[in-house]
């Protein structure tokens, strides 16, 4: 699957939740959050960033047994390093 093609979770630090459908809030639940295009996502996370590191885009495929998300305290980037290849 080409990386336009791919879907995007947004995970929020500030809320320690996923982002809804259309950005519209957040939720704990995994199977509520939004899936967003790459490009989508890309421009969520930039403006969600403006003022520090507050969200992350993960793809779907990463997000599979780690349905929570990252600790509270814990890195994103870290807590999904394996399947995004970092």
């Amino acid at each position: 699957m080409g990386l336009e093609m791919e879907k995007y979770y947004i995970w929020s630090n500030e809320h320690q939740l996923w982002w809804k459908p259309q950005c519209h809030g957040y939720t704990e639940n995994i199977w509520e959050a939004g899936q967003y295009s790459k490009t989508e996502a890309e421009e969520i996370v930039e403006n969600a960033n403006i003022n520090g590191v507050n969200g992350c885009m993960i793809p779907l495929h990463c997000v599979h047994g780690k349905i929570h998300g990252p600790p509270p305290g814990v890195d994103p980037a870290e807590y999904w390093k394996e399947c995004m290849g970092s």
